[in-house]
C-alpha cells in the first residue's frame, strides 16, 4: 500500500515494526470550523494512529513532537530531532528482534 487509502483495506502488517510520529501542536481553524472542531479532529487523527499500530506485533507511539505542528515537523529541529530518535529506535528494535 502507498496511500491511506489503500491502507483502510489492510487487516494486518504482522511483525513489521511500525512508530508512528505526531506534531504536538494541532492546525488552526480553517473557515467556519470552530477551536472544538480542530479539537475533535485532532483526537480523531490520533484515534486512527493507534487503530494502525493496532495492525501490527510491533508498533510504538503515537510518539508526539513537542512544539512543532504538522506544517513543521520536518524541518524544525524539535520534530527532526524526535524524528531521526524514534527512526534509530525502530532500526534498533528492527535488528536486536524482540528480545533485544
Amino acid at each position: 500500500p502507498k496511500t491511506a487509502f489503500q491502507l483502510r483495506g489492510m487487516k494486518s502488517f504482522g511483525s513489521v515494526p511500525i512508530t508512528v510520529v505526531y506534531s504536538e501542536k494541532t492546525r488552526e481553524p480553517e473557515g467556519k470550523e470552530t477551536v472544538a472542531d480542530v479539537a475533535a479532529w485532532h483526537a480523531l487523527t490520533l484515534d486512527r494512529m493507534r487503530a494502525l499500530l493496532r495492525l501490527t506485533t510491533v508498533g510504538r507511539g503515537p510518539i508526539i513532537a513537542p512544539g512543532v505542528t504538522h506544517s513543521t515537523i520536518v524541518f524544525d529541529s524539535a520534530g527532526v530531532s524526535t524524528i531521526v530518535d524514534e527512526t534509530l529506535r525502530l532500526v534498533r528494535a528492527a535488528r536486536l528482534g524482540p528480545s533485544g
